[in-house]
């Protein structure tokens, strides 16, 4: 039979343990707290006090330590684990100061032959009390984590919805690396994206699209360059180009061209100049 106790119950038997111990021929040391770490427990389930100064006798225990701890809502709070607790839990331990002042629990305590014994009786309403209180926090955690994974998760859309935006516009594509942070607001707003951050605009949606641009912009550029008298002879028909006779202006000219057949990538001046030239050689 599993034995439980009330506050009542355990108040009887703190009050009886003074004369149970006298006849065990036990003695009581009040003010004396045992530091060693207990080596047996033993189940106040199964045992009651009487057996529990039985197996103090038994081993010959020089005396005995008795402790009786009373509920205190405050005394909660302070303990690290429910200093801040979530609103759920507050109210259940707010709930519980009509309890302040009653028995919690009643621990004897003894050493004998190096050996720590303890017996600690438990109010029957402390475990439930705690372990409900535990489950309200555990339940708001678990709301945290969700409610913080569904942000994160929006946050991850958005960004990559904010780097498409950027990849998918030839405007963005086409403008010069140190022009791309000034360009990109407006690549947005014209394609309906919400603006992110200044934070994370420069740490993860430029960096991000600038890396797709310049990979793709990196496949133009070698295609077209094992492909320069071709696209010389097409530029030579270029009517920009052709209307340009400075190395400058028909090199900004090839670039135009370039550009258009790159579907709006940015490719590196140089594969212009090289390509314009070519062009006028032909």
């Amino acid at each position: 039979m599993t034995l439980i106790y009330s506050s009542t119950s355990l108040s009887e038997i703190a009050e009886s343990i003074p004369s149970r111990a006298s006849e065990a021929g036990l003695v009581i040391v009040h003010g004396v707290e045992i530091e060693k770490e207990v080596d047996v427990q033993i189940d106040s389930e199964i045992a009651d006090i009487l057996g529990a100064l039985q197996v103090a006798v038994l081993v010959k225990a020089p005396f005995i330590s008795v402790e009786e701890s009373s509920f205190s809502v405050d005394i909660v709070r302070q303990s690290r684990e429910y200093s801040e607790l979530p609103a759920a839990a507050e109210r259940l331990l707010k709930s519980a100061e009509e309890r302040n002042g009653s028995l919690m629990s009643v621990t004897v305590s003894w050493v004998a032959e190096g050996l720590s014994y303890q017996w600690m009786a438990p109010s029957d309403w402390i475990g439930p009390l705690l372990s409900e209180i535990d489950r309200a926090i555990e339940n708001a955690v678990d709301e945290a984590d969700a409610e913080r994974e569904n942000s994160m998760q929006e946050y991850r859309v958005a960004s990559r919805t904010a780097v498409s935006a950027l990849v998918d516009s030839p405007k963005f594509r086409g403008s010069p690396v140190g022009k791309r942070s000034s360009v990109a607001p407006l690549v947005l707003v014209e394609a309906g994206v919400e603006e992110p951050d200044v934070v994370t605009m420069s740490h993860r949606i430029l960096p991000e699209a600038n890396k797709i641009v310049r990979a793709k912009a990196y496949e133009y550029e070698q295609n077209f360059t094992g492909r320069i008298s071709e696209l010389a002879k097409e530029l030579r028909e270029y009517p920009e180009w052709m209307r340009e006779h400075t190395k400058g202006k028909r090199t900004a000219a090839a670039m135009t061209f370039l550009t258009e057949k790159a579907d709006g990538y940015r490719l590196p001046t140089q594969l212009a100049e090289e390509i314009s030239e070519a062009a006028g050689r032909v």
